[in-house]
């Protein structure tokens, strides 16, 4: 009977968890070739971070353009996404999109066909909620961690990676972006530097602009959400995993 991780695939995802760990790490470290490392390792997160930016806004209705400014810099790599207004016309492509992909899962019986019926049903209660802009705004460090929990998924259950060292890269990256944004919340939280720093940075940050819509909401509670999500999103990945292995289905 195979087993779902054998030894090898558990040196594996341990390696890969460590180096995620040494990215984190080393930012901090002052040894500049460790800081180039992680840095490389942001620039990948941030482009995540600003494709879940810009997804969202087209599926809401509101397109956009992703943007880096820079790989390196006192905060690490710098982005945003220039968002151009609501258009109800690409709300309604998007949510005739969405309509289909859930149409096409259900037609093959893809076990896909829920999450993608459940992404409906969230894009059209925001969109008649009014809080779109809120969404897209959290959706960076949303969108990043949902992305990590897919490629650790991946990365459990060695599915879709034709070789080894793919499934590392899977679960670096996914194993990165979920800690990174969890350390990242939890330095917002107790660390009165960071704080300070992403109170007063140039760019427009997420969740300053988030309490601007939902009074009561803070900057330090918002980040505590960002946190169990990132950790949630490990142990779910991994569970789900765990019984599509059980289950003997094919996940796609």
């Amino acid at each position: 009977m195979p087993r779902f991780i054998d030894f090898k695939g558990a040196a594996i995802l341990f390696s890969a968890f460590a180096g995620a760990v040494f990215c984190i790490w080393a930012e901090s470290s002052g040894n500049f070739l460790f800081v180039l490392v992680s840095h490389i390792a942001y620039f990948i997160e941030t482009m995540f971070h600003e494709l879940g930016h810009c997804i969202t806004g087209w599926l809401l209705g509101m397109p956009g353009v992703p943007m880096i400014f820079t790989v390196v810099g006192p905060q690490g790599a710098g982005g945003m996404t220039l968002v151009f207004g609501h258009y109800w016309m690409v709300q309604a492509a998007a949510l005739a999109a969405l309509a289909y992909l859930c149409y096409e899962f259900y037609r093959r019986a893809s076990g896909w066909f829920w999450a993608a019926l459940l992404l409906l049903i969230i894009i059209t209660g925001v969109m008649l909620s009014g809080y779109r802009l809120l969404v897209v705004s959290y959706m960076g460090h949303g969108g990043t961690i949902i992305a990590s929990g897919y490629l650790l998924f991946k990365a459990w259950l060695n599915v879709d990676v034709s070789s080894q060292s793919k499934r590392w890269l899977c679960a670096f990256v996914g194993f990165y972006m979920a800690m990174q944004n969890m350390y990242f919340s939890y330095n917002l939280i107790h660390d009165e530097a960071t704080k300070e720093l992403y109170a007063s940075s140039e760019l427009v940050n997420d969740f300053i602009v988030m309490t601007d819509y939902v009074g009561g909401w803070t900057v330090e509670g918002i980040a505590r959400f960002n946190m169990l999500l990132g950790g949630a999103v490990i142990i779910g990945s991994f569970l789900a995993s765990l019984h599509v292995f059980k289950s003997g289905r094919d996940y796609v």
